[in-house]
């Protein structure tokens, strides 16, 4: 509930206190952030991460970071680096006294921009917030993106089916009745399914025009006779 769905209400001197506390908290955590990324990118560029023989390697030994979070915190510096126009010092000396994004979602929406493109993007983004109240979220920065880019993020399409075939081996146990083999041989024959057997094997060939269809034939198959094994060989896929 926002403050003004909620004027009514009032927080107490202690309430009023621990909320000031918390606050305290989550900026002193959003400027961790931003330390925490300018820091790593220094480590990179001056090469402190020797005698490890990456920037990756090095944080995944000292600070249990996964290559992933590294390159992401790394980029995420060189962005707020780029942003600021101040040094990797005065960053850490907590010298910007300017808006910049602070957390990881709102960085990488700049990863695939230039430079230039970064800072014009960045100025309009500040531009709202400050003219028109517009919270800054990742997904502002997306739109003003796409805006000055004219490009939008087409959703994601199903590739188109491709017809697919797999192999089925229905085993049938030394001591069963064989019999139930040629029921089989028989639908396979009567559905158009190539069937070879070959010993206590039966192996059908089916085919379809998705793998979806391919899947729900075989599931078909495979509820229908009641066999004690059913081995499919997908590696015949193609």
């Amino acid at each position: 509930m926002s403050k003004q769905d909620n004027n009514e209400k009032t927080l107490s001197n202690e309430q009023q206190e621990r909320l000031h506390h918390c606050e305290q908290i989550v900026r002193e955590g959003q400027r961790a952030f931003l330390k925490t990324c300018v820091a790593l990118t220094v480590i990179d560029k001056e090469g402190l991460f020797w005698p490890f023989r990456s920037l990756t390697a090095y944080c995944g030994e000292t600070f249990d970071m996964d290559d992933a979070a590294t390159t992401r915190h790394k980029q995420a510096g060189e962005l707020l680096l780029t942003l600021s126009g101040l040094s990797a010092d005065e960053l850490l000396e907590g010298k910007a006294d300017m808006l910049l994004p602070n957390c990881e979602g709102q960085c990488r929406e700049f990863n695939k921009l230039e430079p230039d493109m970064q800072k014009q993007v960045w100025t309009e983004v500040v531009r709202l917030h400050n003219e028109e109240q517009r919270k800054i979220t990742a997904l502002l920065i997306r739109e003003v993106v796409q805006q000055m880019t004219g490009t939008t993020k087409e959703p994601a399409t199903k590739p188109a089916p491709v017809p697919c075939m797999a192999k089925m081996v229905i085993g049938f146990d030394d001591h069963e009745v064989f019999d139930q083999a040629g029921t089989v041989e028989s639908a396979a024959e009567y559905f158009g399914v190539d069937c070879n057997r070959d010993k206590n094997n039966l192996t059908l060939s089916l085919k379809a025009e998705s793998r979806e269809q391919l899947f729900r034939k075989l599931a078909s198959w495979s509820k229908v006779y009641d066999v004690q094994r059913v081995v499919i060989d997908f590696t015949t896929i193609q």
